[in-house]
């Protein structure tokens, strides 16, 4: 039989009856179908014993791998379940993790079932297990940096040379170079040739699962990943993936292909949220876990006017830390804010206060888009503080009114990026870094050097598209009200309110009542309430915000204790805000020190990380 005739067959099996030949009746009242929601975010560990040891106050289950892919099996197998959403947000996995994951979908697509996945960015990894998806949609300013795979070693002989410790290692195995890290400057012969043979492996087997995911041969995808990173826009032409668009458009692509009264489970597979019981012990440990959390707000079922804060550097992601030191205002807490307000009934209009110097790019035109979703349903006014500048101006270009104080620091339409160079402070501390790379661009956005002359253009490319649509924003938002031509007023010049007032970038002088006061009028509102966004964070975020939660980063490499060690105490917090990567496995090295006090002999790998190029 045919491969046809036997697909035929079956079809014909499913919807006939075998003893009469009548075709078996339809329900009645079909269930609508459903989409199961995936959110793969923060560390995928891969037991519960790997996961936060504080998850049991903040109310956040542990993700481990084993408990994903059941549940993606679980939906696999459940007719109710006619999709799966895969939602990208900042996940941890390993390499081997990652491919474990990608079976999963696979059986996800092979029972049928499409599988829908969405991101702001992706990173080479990300990339891989994307391509395994049906449909890949990243979100506008969002960037797809498939730019190949790099590895690196430390080595830190040079830094037990200036603290005094004299390493002496021996070996069994030619190749058992882990002693290597104390006892060398860099690779021995072996250990270059074994980093090369990983990299090598992984970086086939990485090209290999996005060919197959995408359907296209190893040369395409080597051309990929020797011209990346690209921006969503220019990975939607180069088809590396099916759809540039925000969250309510992907919403809006799966009610489309599953109908409109198609259920969104977002919490598949998890287990019920548990009520809190006071009257028991474990009830009341539950109460003085939502008291941490913070309490529920009141709803005021009058008509209300919302000002939604922005406050802080722009960041993504939902940590509310700025990298730099300071509050942040992250894309995930505003989106949510606003996407809240904007389907609140009594919610009339929205102010949204601006004090922010600016940050991401990405998480600016996240805002953005949920801020013109309120707009497009209830007047958006936007009031600026202190500054409202650069990313601050991006989110506010396209209000129905602008506010501004006389002293407002506005403006600076432009786009600056760059990277550290730390090989020098390394060497201050004597840590040499061997790198090798796979993709032309594998080591773009590594710290190690300044860019060359060609990843220079390229990136200034790549910026130089931002900016345009930094531009476009600005031009579509304000119109004839600007005064001279957008280049003449954009190029990163930076303006206080009165001069912005001049030229056309804000509409009026005045502060936050101001701004109430016009949103009351355009929304013919007379007497209202005003509720404030987002919503106060509980004591646990307020413990685990600001500089508290960079508490581990702050700790010293080596201690505080012993000769020699005074300039770590010193330099350790400002590796780990400027190369947190390679502070973390200096840590590691570092840790291995003080278990070799205890345990002599180790069965111990190197310390080779490979990583995607971010």
């Amino acid at each position: 039989m045919s491969l046809r005739n036997a697909v035929v067959a079956a079809v014909l099996a499913a919807v006939i009856v075998p003893e009469t030949g009548v075709a078996a009746p339809k329900p009645a009242n079909p269930k609508p179908a459903a989409i199961a929601v995936f959110r793969l975010g923060g560390l995928v560990t891969e037991g519960p014993g790997g996961g936060d040891p504080l998850s049991f106050l903040t109310g956040q289950t542990p993700s481990t791998l084993r408990s994903l892919i059941n549940r993606l099996h679980r939906a696999t197998d459940d007719k109710a379940i006619a999709a799966i959403a895969l939602l990208i947000e900042g996940a941890t996995l390993g390499s081997a993790q990652l491919e474990e994951l990608i079976v999963a979908v696979d059986r996800v697509r092979s029972a049928g079932k499409p599988v829908y996945l969405l991101a702001e960015t992706l990173g080479t990894a990300g990339y891989v297990l994307a391509s395994h998806a049906s449909h890949i949609s990243i979100v506008p300013g969002g960037e797809v940096a498939l730019t190949g795979l790099a590895s690196e070693a430390p080595y830190i002989r040079g830094l037990l040379d200036l603290l005094g410790v004299q390493p002496d290692f021996l070996t069994c195995g030619e190749f058992k170079s882990a002693g290597e890290m104390f006892m060398r400057t860099g690779p021995s012969p072996n250990a270059a040739a074994m980093s090369d043979w990983l990299l090598d492996s992984q970086f086939q087997t990485y090209v290999d699962l996005i060919a197959t995911g995408r359907d296209v041969d190893h040369r395409h995808v080597h051309r990929w990943i020797d011209r990346g990173p690209y921006t969503a826009e220019r990975a939607l032409k180069r088809k590396l993936i099916d759809a540039v668009e925000h969250r309510r458009e992907f919403h809006a692509r799966l009610h489309g292909a599953h109908g409109a009264g198609a259920a969104l489970v977002t919490r598949y597979g998890l287990p019920k949220r548990q009520q809190i019981d006071l009257s028991s012990p474990l009830g009341l440990l539950q109460f003085y876990s939502q008291l941490l959390q913070g309490p529920r707000r009141v709803v005021n079922r009058g008509d209300t006017i919302a000002i939604v804060y922005l406050q802080g550097t722009i960041v993504s992601g939902s940590l509310p830390v700025n990298p730099l030191g300071g509050a942040a205002a992250t894309a995930d807490a505003l989106r949510k804010a606003l996407a809240t307000v904007e389907k609140d009934e009594t919610v009339k209009a929205v102010v949204l206060r601006i004090d922010s110097p600016g940050g991401s790019a990405l998480a600016s035109e996240v805002i953005l888009d949920a801020a013109r979703r309120v707009q497009a349903r209830k007047p958006l006014v936007v009031s600026m503080g202190n500054v409202a500048a650069s990313g601050g101006y991006y989110v506010a270009c396209r209000a129905d009114t602008i506010f501004a104080d006389p002293t407002t620091v506005t403006g600076s339409i432009g786009v600056v990026g760059g990277k550290f160079a730390t090989t020098g402070l390394w060497d201050k501390i004597g840590v040499k870094w061997a790198t090798r790379s796979r993709g032309a661009n594998a080591t773009l956005n590594g710290s190690a050097r300044v860019f060359s002359e060609k990843e220079r253009d390229h990136v200034q490319d790549l910026m130089d598209e931002i900016y345009e649509t930094f531009k476009d924003h600005v031009v579509a938002g304000r119109g004839k009200k600007l005064k001279k031509k957008i280049d003449d007023l954009a190029g990163g010049r930076v303006y206080t309110g009165r001069q912005a007032l001049a030229l056309g970038l804000v509409d009026q002088l005045g502060g936050l009542n101001s701004a109430l006061a016009d949103a009351a009028g355009r929304a013919g509102l007379k007497t209202y309430g005003v509720r404030e966004y987002p919503e106060s964070r509980g004591l646990m975020d307020s413990l685990l915000g600001g500089n508290g939660v960079r508490l581990a980063e702050r700790i010293s490499l080596v201690g505080s204790s012993g000769p020699g060690v005074g300039l770590l105490d010193h330099v350790a917090p400002l590796l780990s805000s400027l190369d947190p990567r390679r502070a973390a496995a200096i840590r590691r090295v570092v840790g291995h020190l003080e278990r070799l006090q205890h345990e002599r002999v180790f069965l111990l790998g190197p310390e080779i990380r490979i990583h995607d190029g971010q």
